[in-house]
Parts: structure tokens; C-alpha cells; sequence
């Protein structure tokens, strides 16, 4: 049996690499962005109207540039993820017309890199989800599963409660 074409890029799910890869992306699913490491990138955002415009983000180092339907703008910022335009006026209420040059993230998350870690080595220990319930008599056994599928790198609670100062709380 070959691997499905999700698989082919990645290291297979028997690799610690892969459990790796897959408990940061679903601690930066729940997060709502990258978190770690600090990295510059370019977002386009869609303009909201406003005169404050949300960036997904939670700790924004820098802001090189950003542009307004492809002509630079002057914007100040906080750490939080927030802009304004210098000159006073509001963001364009349009899909994908603000560009922002930035660098953010975390550069020293090591709680992060823990608890990583942990969610990798849980799953990897149980690749094919968590066990919910059992029975022994007549053999059954039930695994925790999300959409019709087996969840087998669910977030628990305490894993949720510690990524909360990192996760977006706005926001589609």
C-alpha cells in the first residue's frame, strides 16, 4: 500500500519529524498564526472600513512598510497586532487592498518547543487517536474523532489553557 499524496512531501508518519510537523500546525491552527520563531513576511489583509485594522499577530517586533492599493502608507502599530494610518483616515473597505511588510513572532518560545514535544510524542504513541472508550467483552474499542475522521492530534485542555496568551481571540 502506498502513502496517500498528502504524505509523499513529508517524512512518513512513522518519522519523529512528522509528529513534530504536525503538532506545531495544529498549535499554530488553534494560535491563528505562526507564533514562533520571529520571522519578517508579507500579509495582505483585507481593509475593514476602520481606522484600526487587526494584523494576525500577538507580537509584532517591526513594521517596514505597508501599502494601500499598492502605494505606501504610513502606519503606527502596536505589539498587539494593530495599525492605524498616521495621517488620520480609515482603512479602504476592500477584499486584499493593505500590504504590511513585518517582522513578528516570538524569537524565545520555550514553553512552546515543550509542549510541542509532548503533543508529538503523545500522538506518535497512539497514531491512530485516542482512546475514548473500551470495552472487553466482545472487543470494542472507540477512538476520538473530529468530522468523520480519527483525531489523533487533538489539543487537550491544558494545552489549550497554556496556548492562550498566544492565541488569536478575533477574527474569522
Amino acid at each position: 500500500m502506498s502513502l496517500p499524496p498528502i504524505l509523499t512531501s513529508k517524512p512518513a508518519p512513522t518519522d519523529d519529524q512528522f509528529w513534530i510537523d504536525a503538532a506545531t500546525s495544529a498549535v499554530r491552527r488553534y494560535c491563528g498564526w505562526h507564533v514562533t520563531p520571529e520571522h519578517t513576511e508579507t500579509l495582505i489583509v483585507d481593509g475593514n472600513g476602520g481606522e484600526v485594522l487587526q494584523i494576525k499577530s500577538k507580537h509584532i517586533v517591526s513594521v517596514s512598510a505597508v501599502l494601500v492599493d499598492g502605494s505606501p502608507a504610513e502606519a503606527d502599530w502596536s505589539e498587539a497586532g494593530l495599525l492605524s494610518r498616521k495621517d488620520g483616515g480609515c482603512w479602504p473597505k476592500k477584499y486584499r487592498s493593505v500590504s504590511v511588510e513585518l517582522t513578528h513572532g516570538y524569537e524565545d518560545a520555550g514553553e512552546l518547543g515543550a509542549l510541542i514535544a509532548g503533543i508529538a510524542s503523545r500522538a506518535a504513541m497512539n497514531p491512530s487517536g485516542n482512546v475514548v472508550s473500551q470495552r472487553a467483552g466482545t472487543q470494542s474499542v472507540t477512538y476520538a474523532a473530529a468530522g468523520g475522521s480519527v483525531a489523533s492530534i487533538p489539543l487537550l485542555a491544558t494545552e489549550m489553557a497554556l496556548l492562550e496568551p498566544y492565541k488569536l481571540n478575533w477574527g474569522p
